[in-house]
């Protein structure tokens, strides 16, 4: 199935080589390789010259098209419809609509069927909610000397003082944190909190270094993100302020913190029980694999 589906998508680093190691061809939307390159290149966009000379050649033809969110043009995705008309083509959202540099969903050609991970722009936008979660098997670490208590890493996103807020609390229950808040653009103002990006093979380590991992989801997203998955792939604890995360079938009461239901302090007996590990038919369903069969085999196609 791998070689009938094609991936475009202008994220780097783990979520590439994500999908490299689950046997998926996968190419950058457009030529440029470096940071400078893509300022050029929004600049070109911006003065409204062609969008064309950017777009990396797809040399072959595959069934089934996969394009993921961010960066990508409406004018790349009328390209797409044109240049592969042989395809089926799909467009994931992996961050909440409006979060992050993409186009909406009122841009992205009728030919192209519209995906989302979160029930609420599911049912705000009218495009098809998926509910797998597409984790590689290749970000399953290596259980570690336990380090911390708590261990967090993610942009600011405007949660940032939150975020410090709730350290700073856990600390003075003695539990011992590893925060990492990263500034949401390379280019951005500088915050006393924020620390260096770090590759995503480190927070692997970290993660399996630590009794558990918390995630901070955004106002009015409900949905399963990158750090729920962390957490049941690597038999982690989660701590997060998303409520819903009840409604999955991989929640367990013994695993799961939610803030605001429980008083802060039950942390620390929290963190001293066992992670109760997740069915190996439960975690199935949200690999990479499942994603993809799951899209594919919809009746929108």
């Amino acid at each position: 199935m791998q070689h009938s589906v094609f991936f475009i998508s202008a994220r780097k680093g783990y979520a590439k080589e994500g999908l490299l190691a689950e046997g998926y061809d996968v190419i950058n939307p457009y030529r440029d390789k470096t940071l400078i390159g893509r300022i050029i290149r929004e600049i070109w966009f911006q003065c409204g010259f062609s969008e064309k000379i950017w777009y990396t050649r797809i040399k072959k033809s595959f069934k089934y098209i996969i394009v993921q969110d961010p960066l990508v043009t409406k004018t790349y995705l009328k390209w797409l419809v044109n240049s592969q008309p042989t395809s089926i083509i799909h467009f994931i959202y992996g961050n909440q609509i409006g979060r992050a540099k993409h186009v909406k969903p009122k841009d992205i050609p009728k030919e192209i069927n519209t995906w989302t991970f979160d029930q609420n722009d599911s049912k705000k936008y009218g495009i098809n909610l998926h509910s797998s979660g597409g984790y590689s098997k290749s970000y399953i670490g290596k259980k570690n000397h336990i380090l911390f208590d708590v261990f967090y890493v993610g942009a600011d996103k405007g949660r940032g003082e939150f975020i410090c807020d709730l350290e700073r609390k856990m600390r003075q229950l003695g539990l011992k944190t590893k925060f990492i808040i990263t500034a949401d653009k390379k280019i951005a103002r500088k915050k006393r909190y924020y620390s260096r990006p770090i590759p995503y093979s480190k927070v692997i380590e970290y993660n399996n270094s630590s009794k558990a991992i918390l995630n901070i989801v955004l106002p009015n997203q409900i949905g399963a993100t990158m750090r729920d998955f962390e957490s049941i792939f690597n038999s982690i604890k989660l701590i997060t302020n998303n409520n819903n995360i009840k409604n999955y079938d991989f929640y367990r009461a013994e695993n799961v913190f939610i803030l605001g239901e429980r008083n802060l302090s039950e942390l620390i007996d929290f963190l001293k029980t066992p992670f109760k590990p997740i069915e190996q038919v439960n975690l199935e369903k949200y690999t990479i694999s499942a994603l993809v069969d799951e899209i594919i085999s919809s009746r929108t196609n």
